[in-house]
Protein backbone atom coordinates (compact mmCIF):
# COMPACT_ATOMS: atom_id res chain seq x y z
CA UNK A 1 0.00 0.00 0.00
CA UNK A 2 1.40 3.37 -0.95
CA UNK A 3 0.68 6.71 0.71
CA UNK A 4 -0.99 9.71 -0.87
CA UNK A 5 -0.54 13.22 0.55
CA UNK A 6 -3.87 15.02 0.72
CA UNK A 7 -4.21 18.78 1.12
CA UNK A 8 -7.19 20.83 2.26
CA UNK A 9 -8.24 22.05 -1.18
CA UNK A 10 -8.52 18.49 -2.44
CA UNK A 11 -10.44 17.43 0.66
CA UNK A 12 -12.91 20.28 0.32
CA UNK A 13 -13.68 19.14 -3.23
CA UNK A 14 -15.16 15.96 -1.73
CA UNK A 15 -17.75 17.91 0.24
CA UNK A 16 -18.47 21.07 -1.74
CA UNK A 17 -20.49 20.21 -4.83
CA UNK A 18 -19.77 23.50 -6.60
CA UNK A 19 -16.01 23.30 -6.05
CA UNK A 20 -13.84 23.53 -9.19
CA UNK A 21 -12.04 20.27 -9.93
CA UNK A 22 -14.46 18.17 -7.91
CA UNK A 23 -14.34 15.19 -10.30
CA UNK A 24 -10.57 14.97 -9.85
CA UNK A 25 -10.95 15.16 -6.08
CA UNK A 26 -13.58 12.42 -6.07
CA UNK A 27 -11.31 10.21 -8.20
CA UNK A 28 -8.57 10.62 -5.61
CA UNK A 29 -11.05 9.80 -2.85
CA UNK A 30 -12.00 6.58 -4.64
CA UNK A 31 -8.29 5.79 -4.93
CA UNK A 32 -7.96 5.81 -1.16
CA UNK A 33 -9.40 2.30 -1.19
CA UNK A 34 -5.90 1.17 -2.26
CA UNK A 35 -3.81 3.85 -0.60
CA UNK A 36 -3.47 5.49 2.76
CA UNK A 37 -3.86 9.25 3.10
CA UNK A 38 -1.13 11.26 4.75
CA UNK A 39 -2.14 14.75 5.79
CA UNK A 40 0.00 17.69 6.85
CA UNK A 41 -0.46 18.98 10.40
CA UNK A 42 -2.34 22.10 9.25
CA UNK A 43 -4.80 20.02 7.23
CA UNK A 44 -7.30 19.77 10.08
CA UNK A 45 -7.35 23.52 10.62
CA UNK A 46 -7.50 24.31 6.91
CA UNK A 47 -10.35 21.89 6.21
CA UNK A 48 -12.22 23.05 9.30
CA UNK A 49 -11.83 26.67 8.24
CA UNK A 50 -12.89 25.87 4.67
CA UNK A 51 -16.06 24.20 5.92
CA UNK A 52 -16.86 27.10 8.25
CA UNK A 53 -16.39 29.59 5.40
CA UNK A 54 -18.57 27.44 3.13
CA UNK A 55 -21.25 27.45 5.82
CA UNK A 56 -21.02 31.22 6.26
CA UNK A 57 -21.40 31.69 2.52
CA UNK A 58 -24.42 29.38 2.60
CA UNK A 59 -22.78 26.81 0.34
CA UNK A 60 -23.57 24.12 2.94
CA UNK A 61 -26.10 23.78 5.74
CA UNK A 62 -25.39 23.19 9.42
CA UNK A 63 -26.56 19.60 8.97
CA UNK A 64 -24.17 19.08 6.08
CA UNK A 65 -21.33 20.58 8.10
CA UNK A 66 -22.01 18.17 10.95
CA UNK A 67 -22.15 15.23 8.56
CA UNK A 68 -18.91 16.25 6.87
CA UNK A 69 -17.13 16.46 10.22
CA UNK A 70 -18.29 12.94 11.11
CA UNK A 71 -17.06 11.65 7.75
CA UNK A 72 -13.72 13.44 8.11
CA UNK A 73 -13.12 11.82 11.49
CA UNK A 74 -13.71 8.40 9.93
CA UNK A 75 -11.11 8.82 7.18
CA UNK A 76 -8.17 6.42 7.51
CA UNK A 77 -5.23 8.79 7.47
CA UNK A 78 -1.85 9.06 9.08
CA UNK A 79 -1.14 12.18 11.01
CA UNK A 80 1.20 13.31 13.72
CA UNK A 81 -0.73 16.25 15.04
CA UNK A 82 -2.99 18.02 15.77
CA UNK A 83 -5.95 16.02 17.00
CA UNK A 84 -8.71 15.58 14.42
CA UNK A 85 -11.43 15.58 17.05
CA UNK A 86 -10.22 18.89 18.45
CA UNK A 87 -10.10 20.59 15.05
CA UNK A 88 -13.44 19.16 13.99
CA UNK A 89 -14.91 20.39 17.25
CA UNK A 90 -13.56 23.87 16.64
CA UNK A 91 -15.13 23.92 13.16
CA UNK A 92 -18.46 22.74 14.53
CA UNK A 93 -18.45 25.27 17.36
CA UNK A 94 -17.55 28.14 15.05
CA UNK A 95 -20.28 27.21 12.58
CA UNK A 96 -22.83 26.80 15.37
CA UNK A 97 -21.93 30.12 16.95
CA UNK A 98 -22.03 31.88 13.61
CA UNK A 99 -25.42 30.36 12.73
CA UNK A 100 -26.92 31.73 15.95
CA UNK A 101 -25.61 35.24 15.24
CA UNK A 102 -27.06 35.53 11.73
Amino acid sequence: MSDLVIDASLTLQWFLEDEVGREYGLAILRGLADKRAVVPPLWFYEVGNGLVIAHRRKRITSEQLSGFVIRLKALPNRRRSPDADGCAGIAGECAGAWAHNV
